[in-house]
């Protein structure tokens, strides 16, 4: 099917910033609200979820033959609307619950009666650059092409 891989990779990463969040910075509600079966859930749901908003494009996307292969055509109000709705909020709500964690991350106390030595703040702090790390290249790489696709095809520029 026409992109349902990719928007399940998308909306499983979104799974994970949150699951990652819920650990990190609420860690006495995460073994109530991470369970095996709420887990389970959401994958199902990202799973229909992507199913169901990508059968529409089988009468919406066109394909058409040329020398060195198959392009997809989309209406350019798809291409602004796929942009804002799967790329540029997945990037804002990522990058909002990674700051977020990345701020607890750093502080110098987890809860107010926790007091870290120094080898465990400088392993918070790896984590959190590792953090940071995942969400560029997830950005860059993932949607780089996509983006400048859709960009492209906007202004007419092939």
């Amino acid at each position: 099917m026409i992109g349902v891989c990719g928007l399940v990779s998308i909306l499983t990463y979104m799974a994970i910033c949150v699951e990652r969040y819920i650990v990190i910075v609420c860690p006495l509600h995460a073994s109530k609200w991470c369970t095996r079966s709420r887990i389970l859930l959401v994958i199902n749901s990202i799973w229909a979820f992507a199913i169901m908003y990508r059968l529409p494009y089988f009468d919406l996307v066109g394909t058409e033959k040329h020398e060195y292969g198959c392009f997809l055509e989309f209406l350019p109000f798809h291409w602004i609307s796929e942009f804002v709705f799967i790329h540029l909020s997945v990037f804002i709500i990522s990058a909002t619950l990674y700051y977020k964690t990345c701020k607890v991350l750093w502080s110098m106390e987890v809860l107010d009666y926790t007091r870290l030595n120094e080898r465990k703040i400088r392993q918070r702090r790896k984590v959190m650059k590792n953090n940071v790390i995942l969400i560029v290249n997830r950005n860059e790489h993932k949607s780089e092409f996509s983006v400048f696709r859709m960009i492209s095809k906007l202004f007419g520029w092939y």
